[in-house]
């Protein structure tokens, strides 16, 4: 395989993340929360356009490449986050 080629293959696949959509059930959850643009968080969450933030209890959410929520628990990047909403 060419490098051309497996490089065409990588950037594939960054895009399909990048396009990832949440699903159903994570509509449902995310329905309602503040919705902040990160744009990857300066590399700290590729493939990660935004997040969604619940008022009510301060939880943060991001969707996966999978298109299922998940809640931001990891502590470097929170802090980025705060960083970068400041």
């Amino acid at each position: 395989m060419k490098k051309s080629e497996l490089r065409n293959i990588i950037r594939e696949e960054i895009k399909k993340m990048n396009e990832s959509k949440p699903n159903t059930s994570a509509k449902k959850l995310l329905k309602g929360l503040d919705k902040i643009k990160v744009n990857g968080l300066g590399g700290y969450m590729p493939g990660v356009d935004y997040v969604y933030r619940d008022k009510s209890n301060g939880k943060v959410w991001f969707v996966d490449t999978s298109g299922d929520a998940m809640e931001l628990k990891n502590k470097s990047t929170l802090q980025q986050l705060d960083k970068f909403i400041k």
